[in-house]
C-alpha cells in the first residue's frame, strides 16, 4: 500500500466508511480539503481529508463556495456521521 493509499484509508477509517456530507456508504472517496495544488504539504495530513461519495465530491467541486462552508463545519465539530450513531 502505497502512502496516498494509507492515507485514504485513514481518513475513510476515521470517517466510519461514511460520507460526510450524506451519509451514504457507497462509492465513497477521501477527499482533501485543502488541494494538494495549494499546499502539498498537507497531501498526506488526515486532517485535511473528509470522505465524501462521488456525488458530493464532484457538486463540491463544481460548487466550491459551498465545499469551503462544509469544511469549516467539519473542521470545527469532526466527523458527522458515525456507523454508531445509526
Amino acid at each position: 500500500m502505497n502512502k496516498d493509499q494509507r492515507w485514504t484509508r485513514a481518513v475513510m477509517e476515521r470517517d466510519s466508511w461514511m460520507c460526510q456530507n450524506c451519509g451514504t456508504t457507497k462509492h465513497l472517496d477521501a477527499a482533501h480539503i485543502v488541494g494538494r495544488h495549494v499546499n502539498p504539504s498537507l497531501r498526506h495530513d488526515i486532517t485535511n481529508g473528509v470522505t465524501l461519495c462521488r456525488w458530493c465530491h464532484d457538486f463540491y467541486h463544481q460548487f466550491p463556495a459551498q465545499f469551503r462552508c462544509f469544511a469549516t463545519q467539519f473542521r470545527q465539530s469532526g466527523p458527522v456521521y458515525v456507523a454508531d450513531s445509526i
